[in-house]
């Protein structure tokens, strides 16, 4: 009698564990599922992409950015070249009372197995007053010179991301090149743009 009872009890402990390994196995399958489902980053919102008619195909033999397309604005007067695949999300010229135009460029990337737009690159150009939201954030400063014109490029933390603007006078206005406000900073793509960037007038 005292060894079937010591037999039970062996056998209880053994069924208390193995429920215990399933509960647990259990657990960890639903938890690994759940986190491989989920991205490290926020997809970002519905962006549809716009046409524009001032693209062409150019590439430009003194940088290095390969298979690249030239934006030409003949309004304002400038140009640049940025990658093939890129497209401009965004040309607008009523944003408010200090931007006369926004122009973005974005990336195309791959989020939760979904082809997104990724913003990467953009111009702003501004009333002057619009340059004074820039005294209150801690940042780098340096000079920079963006075909023959002499700027002031910014280095700094915005929504604990790291950002590069650069501003140029731009007659009575100001033009405002940033690496756009994506999931990364496409810094070297930025690079490239810049050394390609070009006044018309």
């Amino acid at each position: 009698m005292r060894l079937k009872i010591n037999f039970m009890k062996i056998l209880n402990k053994k069924l208390f564990l193995i429920l215990i390994i399933v509960i647990l196995g259990i657990g960890i399958s639903v938890f690994y599922w759940k986190f491989s489902k989920s991205s490290p980053q926020e997809p970002l919102q519905n962006i549809i992409p716009i046409a524009t008619t001032t693209s062409s195909t150019t590439p430009n033999q003194s940088t290095s950015i390969p298979k690249t397309q030239t934006y030409i604005n003949t309004e304002f007067g400038f140009e640049f070249q940025y990658p093939e695949k890129w497209v401009i999300v965004r040309e607008d010229k009523s944003v408010n009372y200090y931007s006369k135009l926004l122009l973005e460029i974005s990336a195309p990337e791959i989020f939760n197995n979904e082809k997104r737009f990724d913003s990467a690159f953009l111009v702003n150009i501004v009333l002057p007053e619009f340059i004074r939201g820039f005294d209150g954030l801690e940042k780098n400063t340096s000079e920079i010179t963006v075909d023959s014109i002499k700027g002031v490029k910014y280095e700094y933390i915005f929504n604990d991301f790291p950002e590069t603007t650069v501003i140029l006078p731009f007659g009575e206005l100001k033009i405002i090149l940033g690496t756009g406000g994506g999931s990364k900073q496409y810094l070297d793509e930025f690079n490239q743009i810049l050394a390609s960037f070009k006044f018309l007038n």
